[in-house]
């Protein structure tokens, strides 16, 4: 009974939504939407790159009611989960960060630097602009947010997702 409350609690109760701050951050979905879906994520971590898929098509199925807001969180246990990251900023700061999100999820065995420009190619990136906002302050500005609000949050690892303010246990789907 009392894991039942605790559970209610977590999920419906105002007091436990945290605040999240999305400015700047990459989002698709009405402004103004009705449920809130952020993603804290590593484009080199396998969990993240099963998850992607889900995520995408259950943002398609409810594109009119759902904004789905996407946050950097590089592991450093993956080699290139910064330099990726760092292209996917980049790629943002030319209107085209679900696209290169795409392409990060789908190829996460080839995130070398090589295959990012690939990539950058491939979604009609500036190349050279490419290459010199990777290193950019505003990159560098972007990935020290999303770390601050995860480390705020107290965010463990990725894929991490929040509804509304609260973290979705995905221990509950995963153990179908």
């Amino acid at each position: 009974h009392e894991q039942v409350q605790d559970l209610y609690k977590q999920r419906f109760d105002p007091g436990t939504s945290r605040a999240i701050p999305l400015d700047g951050s990459p989002t698709r979905g009405p402004e103004g939407a009705a449920v809130v879906l952020v993603e804290f994520a590593d484009f080199e971590c396998p969990f993240c790159q099963k998850v992607a898929p889900e995520l995408d098509a259950l943002w398609q199925a409810r594109k009119d009611k759902v904004r789905f807001v996407y946050k950097f969180m590089p592991l450093q246990m993956h080699p290139h989960g910064e330099l990726s990251a760092r292209a996917a900023v980049a790629a943002q700061l030319q209107g085209k960060f679900w696209e290169m999100h795409h392409l990060l999820f789908a190829n996460g065995q080839h995130l070398e630097q090589s295959d990012l420009d690939g990539y950058a190619k491939a979604v009609g990136l500036d190349v050279d602009r490419f290459h010199a906002d990777m290193q950019s302050p505003a990159v560098n500005d972007r990935l020290a947010a999303d770390k601050k609000a995860a480390d705020d949050l107290g965010v463990k690892g990725t894929p991490s997702i929040y509804i509304d303010g609260r973290e979705y246990d995905m221990k509950l789907d995963m153990a179908e």
